[in-house]
């Protein structure tokens, strides 16, 4: 198989774009005293207490969050530690963890969703909408090419965008 030159560019731009955003991410991060992981775990548990749901559960995460069950009880047990979730057994299920976002974690998401949802609307303020689907259709096909589910989590999408545009309003 041959690698063509617009192949390479591709694959370059695609990794500096993932590079800066996550710089930048980072350095946001940093200032709330929050990682990045910490960020979209809570981010998504924030978003199964937004639908209503009693409160995720450590398995609930994994396909949202791309991670193993061991990845990311050892995140949450750090965001414990940090004061940001609570862990809490279920009183039914006793095998079963849930995880509660703390008013510490709720003010951390909110400190950091205000400068990711700039640098969001920063990215795409010169595209159209048109412009932006065929961008999200291009990159779904190379997660498909990758054998990825880039459907999941993606079901509550008008649901996200709602919540951390309230969150920007705070």
């Amino acid at each position: 198989m041959v690698i063509t030159k617009e192949d390479f560019i591709l694959w370059r731009r695609l990794h500096r774009i993932s590079d800066e955003i996550t710089k930048y991410e980072e350095s946001v991060f940093k200032k709330t005293n929050v990682t990045h992981q910490q960020y979209k775990i809570l981010l998504s548990i924030a978003l199964f207490e937004e639908k209503n749901v009693t409160s995720a559960k450590i398995t609930d995460l994994g396909p949202i969050e791309n991670r193993s069950f061991v990845s990311l009880s050892l995140i949450t047990d750090r965001m414990v530690t940090s004061g940001l979730i609570k862990k809490i057994r279920d009183k039914t299920d006793r095998r079963v963890i849930r995880l509660k976002i703390t008013s510490k974690g709720r003010q951390t998401l909110k400190d950091a969703s205000k400068p990711t949802n700039r640098l969001v609307k920063k990215i795409f303020a010169n595209y159209s909408n048109k412009e932006k689907l065929s961008g999200s259709l291009f990159l779904n096909k190379i997660l498909d090419n990758l054998e990825i589910d880039f459907r999941a989590g993606e079901q509550d999408t008008e649901l996200v965008v709602n919540m951390l545009n309230k969150l920007n309003k705070q």
